[in-house]
């Protein structure tokens, strides 16, 4: 007797066979202008090259805090206090 494994995977192929003999049945394939199976075709593919300005090479100016609020009429906050760690007792 036959492990169940390969009888669940004879039933699926037979199932899937009548399956797709139904479907091409009731959708069969048109062969108009289409080369014989036999016949292989490959198709080039043209592929199409941006020659323009990549993202990469546009440089914009990279401006500071000050700059930025000079340009866009802002002001800038700075924080001189010392901040020490605080230690914690693990216990």
């Amino acid at each position: 007797m036959a492990p169940p494994q390969a009888h669940q995977r004879d039933k699926l192929a037979r199932v899937g066979k009548e399956g797709f003999d139904i479907l091409n049945k009731l959708y069969p394939t048109k062969h108009v202008g289409t080369l014989p199976p036999d016949q292989a075709c490959y198709v080039h593919q043209q592929y199409r090259v941006y020659r323009g300005p990549q993202v990469i090479t546009v440089m914009e100016p990279v401006i500071d805090s000050n700059q930025a609020a000079q340009s866009y009429g802002g002001r800038v906050v700075v924080d001189h206090t010392v901040r020490r760690n605080i230690r914690r007792a693990d216990y």
